[in-house]
């Protein structure tokens, strides 16, 4: 009767220990409940301060925790890259952490004490968060486990929103794949929506996949940077052109780019106009001015 008594309260506590967030992902968590909450982001850049402990993570230009200890380089990841190795050893405080990307990049810092709390690989690290005070007391990691990129590929495409004339208001921002009411999405979706990007190039009325050329890490960066000024909060603008105004500028149709993967839709800020309804055959920002004023 203890024993099971016994295994009842471990398994209550390793629940408490672990979370669901997304559909898809997990969250763990290691170390103890000292110090205060600090959010869950992306990791997009990450630094520590170190000697035996982990006095300080440092998340995205944001210290948590105290100053002692030596300072590691912050590492930012490139485009497409993402932690995929998670090492933590931690009792009362974090002990040690060690993370690896896709890429290859390696932030680690700390000593041997304390026990090995997480060790995962093949994963996809979607957000981190924790909690500090003078030292880091905690850290919670959210992933996604036996990651696939290619199940997240975000494919682009255009699509027309008006012929002829145009009075229409258009959305922008990141929206609900469901066809639902758009999202107010926070930038863990956001950051792992950009993660996924995947572009292509037109030849012929045909696509091919740039990913990995030249090309697709330049068109990846452009769309990034649109994307980065995107609210992940859906806004609208109206496109109004009349029946004159295309005529004036020889075109016929408005078209809006849009990527999207399995849970959500792109509809970024670029358009274009055609003389005719043929989608176009060039990507945003690349070999081609955007808009339909050039």
């Amino acid at each position: 009767m203890k024993f099971i008594t016994k295994a009842i309260t471990f398994f209550a506590m390793f629940f408490c220990m672990m979370t669901y967030v997304y559909a898809g992902s997990v969250t763990m968590q290691c170390g103890g409940n000292g110090g205060g909450d600090f959010a869950s982001e992306s990791p997009d850049k990450i630094g520590l301060r170190h000697g035996q402990e982990v006095d300080a993570l440092i998340l995205n230009g944001n210290q948590h925790g105290g100053g002692g200890g030596l300072p590691t380089p912050q590492l930012e990841l490139d485009p497409g890259d993402y932690w995929t190795h998670v090492l933590i050893r931690s009792g009362k405080y974090i002990d040690n952490i060690e993370l690896r990307s896709k890429f290859g990049k390696v932030v680690q810092g700390g000593g041997d004490g304390g026990a090995v709390c997480l060790n995962l690989n093949d994963v996809k690290v979607v957000s981190i968060g924790g909690r500090s005070g003078n030292k880091l007391d905690n850290i919670r990691v959210e992933y996604i486990e036996q990651y696939n990129p290619k199940a997240e590929i975000a494919k682009g495409y255009w699509v027309l929103v008006c012929s002829g004339v145009c009075n229409k208001v258009m959305t922008t921002g990141l929206v609900s794949s469901k066809g639902g009411k758009e999202l107010n999405s926070d930038e863990r979706t956001k950051s792992s929506f950009k993660a996924s990007m995947r572009v292509s190039i037109f030849e012929g009325g045909a696509t091919a996949s740039t990913q990995g050329s030249a090309m697709s890490e330049t068109t990846k960066h452009i769309l990034e940077s649109n994307f980065d000024t995107t609210t992940s909060e859906s806004i609208t603008q109206n496109v109004i052109y009349s029946h004159a105004d295309m005529a004036a500028l020889h075109v016929s149709s408005v078209w809006q780019w849009v990527m999207r993967n399995d849970a959500s839709i792109w509809k970024s800020s670029f358009m274009a106009c055609t003389p005719n309804d043929i989608a176009p055959n060039w990507l945003p920002g690349v070999g081609h001015p955007d808009g339909c004023n050039g």
